[in-house]
């Protein structure tokens, strides 16, 4: 996107930077310049013989021996015209060297090859000529010669492009600045369209994404140009995969009225398709007369003039230039369409500044002669999809818009750019309408589009200086619906010098201006607007006030013959603030309904909020304001209905006398559920409920809002609209969690909650005082990832409880997901689920403090005849189960599947039969589990059941799974635990004593084998090339590695493989770690592996010392030797960074003290006999040195020498003898 304040200090100094070029140009051509009144040093004034009376005849004086460079004289305000004028030639070289042999050959080839510029000329003078076409060298033109022979169409046929082609060598049209290069104009040679007049071209021509530069049509005294582009006019054809650069195209009716076409591509098409182009040109269309409405630009395309969406199609195309015209339509992409034709345009980008300098009314000019100007397209029947404008859009006459003036419809476009009107173009005399628009200035369809961006409000700002029309964040002016959409830029008008030129209304949208049905039901739905929306301008009458508002300025039913249908606001939102000098509204600023028996279109207000503060801010009897409608006009008509809405924004008007209300400010018509804020305001109208802020805050206005919708689905339910996460969201959303009224338990005060049992006090671990447990959220089980039907998620112990209450009581076949650890409060005694049918998946979470007791079926799930339900990805820590028989951690008795499970050393069970540490009795499959305790499975039978791949702690290793200490601590049992499964689960962060496997799905803990040796290696080290085993291909990829240009010490904290190559730990890569990992792999040696939070290796992790050291770490990330990098790495993505940090401070708080200038250690060192010392001050977490400083010392009585430094870090120092 182009620079605004680049461009802007263009404008101030391009008038001089012009007069230093054109003085140059003179300098170097050795000649004068004839100026724009026709005068030169050979024909210094005026005289009878050249024919020049002021007022009355042009000077018709032409010098051969002169440089000519003309002013336009076009009469427009400041902008790009007159700061920057553009050159006009008297006369120019055109391109004569041409080849047509490609062609003439072998005419019959379905595809042919262009591969210089001669051949590019060639397919000119084949489509514009035809093959016997000759070149007149007196004249410097090409003519059709004397044969009869046709013109090439090329229909059916294709043209490939085969190399980038430069059409003027190596001189420069444009500049650095975008514009022409005035040092080159001599030299530069005029391009004549492909396809000029009636001549079509009706092929293919593709680029092959090959770049064509040098593009020049200069605007030529006395002479015309009609069609000015690479490509004049096609029909049927399509251009694909080119790219324009550094051209420069000018197209005038100056010398003779006519239609005029530019594009940067191709100046009128007929049912053809441009795709996968980009232009970046500088585009003049200078129609001063504008005699007609057949006189467009495009930054891609100019014209339109006969087709359908279905068959003229531009797509997937950018535009990176300028854009400077006086015509009826201008757009980045296209200029207009036909009346009759319309296009597709899709996937388009404009990056280019937009500028149409319109002055004269409409008339003699024509049905659908509107002037627009828009980042996209101009005006016409155009479908516009999934486009976006970064561009500067610059109008001064009727449609001006970010993407599309006056489309048939716009949808999934993005405007990012500024549109604003051309500033002091526009005399008090006129009474012009303007429609400026983000998206679009006029339509009747706007889906999905957003302008401006939640993170930059300079983005898709919009003004104006208009007398009367209508501005809007989305559509100024719609006349159908507008769904979707989304404006975050604020919106400007300045009209207060020109407010008593206004004929008629003039409003402002956040989204929509103005609204108005013809014959059909139109609605704006679900809409929302942040940006903040200002109107200026007193009007001192009835029709020149402003309405201003957050949704829609203006909406006018009048139920005519023409003019009729119903129009709904429905779930739409204003958060921004609306000021006007009349009337202002979160919703609606002015709404007028004719009443007529035949015709009886309405206007409806449904289910919208407003939270913006609104001002009303002159006084006048015009001057309304309401938090959702400003002013209902009732003479001879009826009001709105309005019903489910609330405003919590301030309300404030400037007329004493005029009407302000929370609801409506000047207020007739039907209000249901209507609900304000009350804040006091003086002599407010009355409409609709007051409530206070804790009525909102706490869920009371949701819960009315809710309780008064009446629409029903498919299956009789009432919809459900309003909603609010209490104590979470200050007020009620659409589409929000749901709140119910109901009693406390324990003061019987009636309050409003999120659940059904909302009468309950939740503490932090989901209990309340009177015993009852919070029901966990349930998830439809749309995510793909579980293979679930309904899904409880489990997000602490209360809700634990719940679901053995619910499985126990209710229904045994559910499916539950752990979402976090759950830790049971000391003093609960677990209720044993029963019976349980569903699938149970910690989801890799850990519980602890599970304590039960009984007699049989003892465990977190006790069993039952129909506990066949799956349980899997659990640990269990910190628990005691007791009974006499069937009695384990996980299930007393299970007959279902459980994989992925453990329990660890702290996990007490005791019983006399059937206990086993895991399950007690096993009637099922028990798959990847292990208990680090005496047994894993108390008792199974082999015949019905099994235990496979699980492990438990022995003395000795055995056949049924028992593995020693050892074996655990040296990661064989994770190794194996992990073969068992497709994806990574199992890991182990250390071959410390007791270290045990755990859940690893980073990868990060993976154990992998060790050679032949039978050992293994924990966090994959040594396993460089990842295959799950350390062998000599591990050892020949280190060596490659340290043979390589990347291996000195590691400058980032990112270990994805240091971790495996860097075997000593020191943060280098060399022939010490090649030498260890050949220990390793032949059971020579062992390697150290490092546990996350243990940054001082001494075993034990997340000490204060390891805290204050990895903080430190991570915020210092450049030069750590890799077991730091280890410890650091807190989430365990690989890299050190903040979301390390997040982790660390949502784990243990805030970490203080992290800083060098915390943790420092000064070293001293007296020099000169003791008469001086240096103190150096050193970070004891980073090595980094902190300070340093060199002062005398002071001899004191005693002998001995004082040194004291200015830094406070260092101190002061003595030494004595």
């Amino acid at each position: 996107m182009k620079n605004t304040i680049n461009k802007n200090l263009r404008k101030v100094l391009s008038i001089a930077l012009c007069l230093v070029m054109l003085f140059n140009i003179l300098a170097v051509v050795g000649s004068a310049a004839i100026d724009e009144n026709n005068l030169c040093e050979h024909h210094p004034e005026h005289t009878a013989e050249c024919g020049y009376v002021e007022g009355e005849s042009e000077c018709t004086y032409s010098c051969e021996e002169c440089t000519v460079i003309i002013k336009p004289t076009i009469a427009s305000g400041t902008s790009e015209w007159t700061t920057n004028p553009e050159p006009e030639m008297v006369s120019v070289t055109h391109h004569s060297e041409y080849d047509i042999s490609w062609y003439t050959s072998n005419t019959k080839v379905e595809t042919f090859y262009i591969d210089d510029v001669a051949d590019l000329v060639g397919l000119m003078f084949l489509v514009n000529y035809g093959p016997d076409g000759v070149w007149d060298s007196e004249n410097e033109l090409f003519t059709d010669g004397s044969s009869t022979s046709d013109n090439v169409t090329f229909e059916g046929k294709t043209i490939e492009l085969r190399s980038d082609l430069k059409l003027n060598g190596d001189y420069n049209v444009l500049g650095s600045d975008g514009k022409l290069d005035l040092t080159n104009v001599d030299s530069l040679k005029k391009w004549k369209p492909i396809g000029a007049g009636y001549n079509y071209f009706k092929g293919t021509f593709d680029g092959k994404d090959h770049t064509i530069s040098g593009l020049y049509m200069p605007l030529v005294k006395d002479t015309y140009t009609v069609d000015s582009a690479l490509f004049g006019r096609l029909s049927g054809a399509t251009i694909k995969n080119v790219k324009i650069t550094d051209s420069y195209l000018y197209g005038s009716s100056k010398y003779k009225s006519s239609d005029v076409y530019v594009g940067g591509l191709v100046a009128h098409i007929t049912k053809s398709t441009v795709d996968n182009c980009a232009v970046d040109a500088r585009i003049i269309c200078d129609c001063p007369d504008i005699s007609t409405r057949y006189q467009n630009a495009g930054g891609v395309v100019g014209y339109v003039s006969s087709g359908s969406d279905g068959n003229t199609v531009i797509s997937n195309c950018v535009f990176n230039g300028d854009i400077v015209a006086n015509v009826t339509s201008v757009g980045g992409i296209l200029g207009r369409t036909y009346d009759s034709a319309s296009a597709m345009i899709e996937n388009c980008i404009n990056n280019g500044y937009i500028e149409n300098n319109v002055y004269r009314d409409f008339s003699g000019i024509g049905t659908g002669a509107y002037f627009a100007t828009a980042g996209i397209f101009g005006y016409g029947a155009a479908k516009i999809k999934n486009c976006i404008n970064y561009g500067t859009v610059k109008g001064m006459r009727s449609y001006i818009a970010g993407i599309a003036g006056k489309p048939t419809s716009v949808e999934n476009c993005e405007n990012l750019g500024t549109v604003t009107q051309v500033d002091t173009c526009i005399t008090p005399e006129k009474g012009w309408y303007v429609y400026i628009g983000g998206i679009v200035a006029e339509c009747s369809s706007v889906t999905n589009c957003v302008n401006g961006s939640p993170e930059d409000s300079t983005l898709g700002n919009i003004t104006a200086i208009a007398y009367c029309g209508n501005m809007g964040g989305i559509a100024a002016v719609s006349h159908g619906d507008v769904t979707g959409c989304v404006n975050y830029a604020p919106i400007k008008d300045d009209t207060s010098k020109y407010v008593e030129n206004r004929t008629s209304f003039y409003s402002l949208g956040g989204i929509v201006g103005y609204m108005s049905p013809l014959k059909v039901d139109i609605a704006i739905t679900d809409c929302v607007n942040y940006g903040d929306i200002t109107g200026s301008g007193e009007g001192t009458t009835y029709y020149k006030a402003e309405k201003v508002a957050g949704i829609l300025g203006d909406i006018q039913i009048s139920n005519s013959a023409s003019y009729y249908g119903n129009v709904t606001i429905s779930e739409c939102i204003n958060k921004g603030d609306i000021t006007s000098p009349n009337h202002a509204a979160g919703i609606n600023g002015y709404n007028y309904t004719s009443d007529n028996s035949t015709y009886k279109g309405r206007f409806y207000i449904t289910n919208c909020y407003n939270t913006g503060d609104i001002a009303s801010t002159d006084n006048t009897y015009f001057s309304h304001a309401g938090g959702i409608i400003a002013y209902n006009n009732v003479a001879n008509g009826v009001g709105p209905i309005v019903s489910g809405v609330y405003n919590i924004g301030a309300v404030s008007r400037g007329y004493t006398s005029g009407k302000v209300g929370g609801i409506a400010g000047y207020a007739y018509g039907t209000y249901t559920d209507a609900y304000y804020l009350d804040t006091g305001v003086t002599n407010p109208n009355t409409t609709g409920t007051a409530k206070t802020l804790a009525q909102f805050n706490n869920g009371e206005v949701a819960y009315l809002l809710q309780e008064g919708q009446t629409a029903t689905d498919e299956y009789g339910d009432v919809i459900h609209v309003w909603g609010q996460h209490i104590d979470v969201e200050l007020y009620p959303v659409l589409n929000g969690k749901k709140v119910y009224k109901t009693t406390r338990c324990d003061t019987g005060e009636e309050v409003y909650a999120n659940r059904i049992d909302g009468k309950h006090v939740w503490d932090d671990n989901g209990f309340c005082l009177c015993g009852a447990y919070e029901d966990p959220d349930v998830d439809p089980g749309e995510d793909p990832e579980w293979d679930y039907d309904d899904i409880y998620l489990v997000e602490n112990a209360g809700q634990l409880f719940w679901i053995a209450d619910y499985v126990n009581n209710i229904s045994n076949e559910i499916n539950v997901l752990l979402t976090t650890d759950i830790r049971i409060p000391e003093g609960k005694e677990w209720t044993l689920i029963i019976n349980f049918y569903g699938t149970f998946d910690g989801n890799f979470k850990t519980i602890s403090g599970l304590n039960a007791s009984g007699d049989e079926y003892v465990g977190m799930f006790g069993g039952g005849s129909y506990a066949y339900g799956t349980i899997k990805n659990l640990h269990i820590t910190n628990s005691r189960f007791e009974g006499t028989s069937y009695v384990g951690a996980l299930a007393g008795y299970h007959a279902g599947n459980i994989y992925n499970c453990y329990v660890d050393s702290s996990v007490t069970v005791t019983g006399d039969s059937s206990t086993g540490l895991l399950v007690g009795h096993n009637a099922g499959a028990v798959q990847n589990c292990y208990a680090y305790g005496s047994s894993c499975v108390g008792y199974y039978d082999g015949n019905y059941s099994t235990v496979e791949n699980c492990y438990y702690l022995s003395e000795t290793e055995t056949e049924d799974g028992g593995k020693t200490a050892e074996q655990f601590a040296s990661g064989e049992v994770a190794h194996l635990l992990q073969q068992g499964n497709t994806e990574q689960v199992w890991g182990q962060d250390n071959n410390q004593a007791g270290a045990t496997p755990v859940f690893d799905a980073t990868g990060l803990y993976k154990v992998v084998t060790v050679g032949e040796t039978g050992n293994y290696s924990v966090a994959n080290v040594g396993d460089t090339n990842g295959d799950g085993t350390v062998d000599v291909t591990d050892y020949q990829a280190l060596v490659n590695t340290i043979l390589a240009d990347n291996h000195e010490q590691i400058e980032t904290a990112s270990y994805d493989d240091i971790v495996k190559y860097d075997l000593d730990g020191d943060g280098y890569l060399d022939v010490i770690d090649a030498y260890l990992l050949h220990l390793f792999i032949n059971g020579f040696a062992t390697v150290d592996v490092y546990a996350v939070g243990d940054y001082d290796l001494n075993g034990v992790a997340f000490e204060e010392a390891d805290l204050k050291a990895i903080k430190h770490a991570i915020e210092n990330p450049e030069t750590l030797a890799t077991y730091k990098k280890y410890a650091s790495d807190i989430n365990g993505d690989g890299k050190l960074d903040e979301n390390d940090l997040t982790v660390l401070d949502a784990k243990y708080g805030e970490v203080t003290g992290t800083e060098c200038a915390d943790n420092v250690e000064v070293y001293y060192r007296w020099g000169n006999k003791y008469s001086t010392c240096t103190a150096t001050a050193m970070c004891t977490l980073c090595g980094k040195k902190v300070a340093t400083e060199t002062v005398n010392s002071v001899q004191n009585a005693d002998g001995s020498y004082t040194a004291t430094f200015t830094n406070t870090l260092l101190g002061t120092k003595t030494y004595k003898k």
